[in-house]
């Protein structure tokens, strides 16, 4: 029924996209994309596993893969995946991956402020130089 992916137990109608597509047919079998920051959420349907089909491939699994918002325009959150079995909903992602989420995000800001602090300072430098000349 289930197979042990980076320590969780999940259904292994789960594995693949090409596994999903088959089961979602089923009753109380959905994938479900949900934004971390919209909070968003829908069922994901069968146009949505062809595209990523198209792209990706059968084989490819959505465990511990996210994307950005297509839920809400304009929205600059993260898309997760989950599965739903009855009336419940589990993440097809563990905590592990969560933190790396966590610690790729908060540099990957981290090189914005720092390059936006530095072109600032050009800019800033760039402007006082403009005006030393317009002086002269």
């Amino acid at each position: 029924m289930g197979k042990c992916l980076a320590g969780l137990i999940i259904p292994t109608w789960t594995h693949d996209l090409r596994s999903m597509l088959k089961a979602c047919g089923e009753p109380g079998h959905q994938v479900i994309v949900r934004c971390l920051k919209c909070c968003i959420s829908r069922a994901l349907e069968r146009d949505d596993f062809n595209r990523i089909i198209k792209a990706r491939g059968e084989a490819f699994s959505l465990f511990n893969k996210r994307t950005r918002c297509r839920l809400k325009t304009g929205c600059q959150g993260w898309n997760v995946f989950g599965y739903s079995h009855g009336p419940w909903v589990y993440p097809l992602y563990d905590e592990r991956q969560v933190a790396r989420w966590d610690y790729y995000d908060r540099q990957s800001e981290e090189r914005t402020r720092r390059l936006m602090v530095e072109l600032l300072k050009g800019h800033s430098q760039a402007v006082e130089s403009d005006k030393a000349r317009k002086r002269h």
